[in-house]
């Protein structure tokens, strides 16, 4: 039958009101020993019942939590994710070391050590092979592969910020990443685990949907993932990957791939790639109520900037850019704002950067409108995505303060 708990309350009515009809006893007011007897009881058998309706919640998945829900994983032959390192592949182009004197040749040996903060503290990654900055024009920088010396979300690090190293006898030799590092994560929380597990059935089954989605995010630094049934005739699908990262780094590409190598079914042609990345740069001007001095114009004008950057990187694979959400957006930072642009024109000037058919990492310009054209939102084809533009323009949002 079912059960339900009862509060100690609950419970002691029920027994005062049996030993009253069974017993002789007829004093059960407070103070009493019978009722002080009775009162000691119920709480016992309250937390009893309580502890019981938990372990009984703990065998469900609902209401599982830390090891009985690891017990449940087990049934279903499936574990926890463990804590990961950060890392990245040369070929992702991320972490770089350089020089301005490329006069001799300067041998960076593996397991030399980059940090955020001197003295090879604070966020530290290793690199893996000994590479080599050759004599002569191709001996001004050069990429490498790195892992993190620690595992966990703290081993993520932002652009710029690795930029010291261990090799003291190279005081002209430099070292920064060019773009965030977001693979580490931590050791997988219970709400995931318990979605995997809930999708495992349809996951063992291989070469269905669920399957090969579930493969995909369970690659470290995936964030999402796009499915494009029938891209390229029947038989075939393409996946786009969004990475935690605003681009998608060729390693990560590779890893998805190897993970969906033993979901496809025979005879189906797939394609693991990147978004097709456009960038987006802009320039407005922000008219305010009260004149301000010039180092609270420049921050205004640096949150203003991170702001836009922020929305423009967090659009979704296939989401549109609207330009009335980039007017909330800016509006909300300060109540001194008074207005952006003019009326109906709050944006000076869009460009848009497209990728090169014939070579993706190259893009070229093109004016979406300018203050003398009506604003119009940017609509992304299925496969694009909308980013902040910063390889080709020092300032993709150039902010104008007017007072």
């Amino acid at each position: 039958m079912p059960l339900f708990t009862q509060s100690e309350n609950d419970i002691l009515a029920d027994i005062l009101i049996t030993a009253m009809r069974n017993t002789g006893v007829t004093t059960s007011s407070p103070g009493s020993k019978l009722r002080s007897v009775l009162e000691a009881i119920a709480v016992k058998l309250g937390t009893v019942s309580n502890q019981f309706e938990q372990n009984i919640l703990q065998s469900y998945l609902d209401g599982a939590q830390g090891q009985y829900l690891d017990y449940i994983g087990q049934m279903m032959g499936i574990k926890r994710l463990g804590a990961t390192p950060g890392g990245v592949d040369d070929i992702d182009k991320v972490l770089r070391f350089y020089r301005s004197d490329n006069s001799t040749l300067l041998t960076i040996p593996a397991g030399t050590i980059v940090s955020t903060q001197s003295g090879s503290s604070g966020v530290t990654y290793k690199t893996i092979a000994q590479v080599e900055l050759p004599a002569g024009s191709d001996g001004y920088e050069v990429y490498v592969s790195a892992v993190s010396n620690s595992t966990g979300s703290a081993q993520n690090t932002a652009k710029d910020t690795l930029i010291y190293h261990d090799l003291t006898d190279q005081p002209g030799l430099s070292v920064t990443n060019d773009t965030d590092i977001m693979v580490a994560q931590d050791l997988e929380g219970d709400s995931n685990f318990k979605f995997r597990i809930a999708n495992q059935v349809f996951n063992a089954e291989s070469a269905n949907q669920t399957a090969v989605r579930m493969a995909a995010l369970n690659v470290p630094g995936v964030a999402d993932v796009t499915m494009l049934p029938f891209y390229r005739g029947v038989g075939t699908f393409d996946i786009l990957i969004k990475a935690t990262t605003p681009t998608v780094p060729e390693s990560l590409l590779n890893a998805v791939r190897e993970a969906l190598f033993y979901k496809i079914a025979q005879g189906v042609s797939f394609d693991v790639r990147a978004p097709r990345e456009t960038g987006i740069s802009m320039s407005l001007n922000i008219t305010l109520t009260n004149p301000i001095d010039s180092d609270a114009k420049k921050a205004l004008q640096s949150t203003v900037q991170q702001v836009v950057m922020n929305y423009l990187d967090n659009l979704d694979i296939s989401e549109d850019l609207i330009i009335n959400e980039i007017v909330q957006r800016v509006m909300a930072i300060d109540d001194n704002i008074k207005n952006i642009g003019s009326a109906g024109k709050p944006i000076q000037e869009i460009l848009r950067w497209d990728q090169m058919d014939t070579d993706p990492t190259k893009r070229i310009s093109a004016v979406v409108f300018n203050a003398e054209a009506d604003p119009v939102d940017i609509v992304a084809l299925i496969d694009e995505k909308f980013l902040a533009e910063t390889d080709y323009v020092n300032v993709p949002i150039f902010v104008n303060v007017i007072e």
